[in-house]
């Protein structure tokens, strides 16, 4: 389990985050509980210039606990930006989505609709539909299918597929077979996050 994950799961059940602080380390670990010194840069101890610290100390969540999750620093913001992402409505994609969650809009085939990345937040439901507010201010409306938002990954894999089939319809590519097509897409740069290597 990283540093990150135990604070995650640990805080919450001691207050949260300790006001004032804005970063912490782990400052000792052994075989059954890990130490997290949480650092407070604008209080000084005794004059020193060292950061005043609070320490807390949780059971330990993983006795192999790499080197660099023992020299990471923890920032307030990554915390809070991790916990809030953890609490977000999770949707495998049955049923309709939970209020609060963005959606991608899809026709029945599941095929994106309005361009890639048209995305809403789900807003409410009406009867079996979900009410999406849409991204860029074009409104609100009621949409029966709908997917979970892509990862990164998906939509590098989405953007790449695409430029194939715009390269394989190209009218003036009749004359070759669309794995040559394909082949010399890539090969001239046209296919996003895709190259050739010799």
């Amino acid at each position: 389990m990283k540093l990150i994950d135990m604070l995650v799961k640990e805080l919450p059940k001691r207050g949260g985050w300790p006001e004032g602080a804005d970063r912490c380390r782990v400052g000792n670990l052994d075989s059954d509980s890990i130490t997290v010194s949480f650092c407070f840069t604008e209080g000084y101890s005794n004059g020193f210039d060292v950061p005043f610290q609070l320490s807390m100390t949780f059971p330990s969540p993983d006795h192999n606990v790499s080197v660099a999750t023992y020299y990471c620093m923890i920032t307030r913001d990554l915390y809070e930006s991790t916990l809030s992402a953890s609490q977000k409505p999770a949707w495998d994609g049955e049923g309709l989505p939970p209020v609060g969650m963005r959606c991608e809009i899809v026709d029945p085939d599941g095929v994106l609709m309005y361009g890639q990345g048209e995305s809403g937040e789900v807003i409410s439901h009406v009867e079996n539909t979900a009410v999406i507010r849409m991204s860029y201010g074009l409104g609100c409306f009621e949409a029966r299918f709908l997917r979970p938002l892509r990862t990164e990954a998906e939509r590098k894999r989405d953007a790449a597929i695409e430029a194939m089939q715009r390269e394989a319809d190209d009218g003036d590519n009749w004359i070759y077979s669309e794995h040559e097509i394909i082949y010399d897409a890539i090969a001239a740069g046209k296919i996003p996050g895709v190259k050739l290597e010799d």
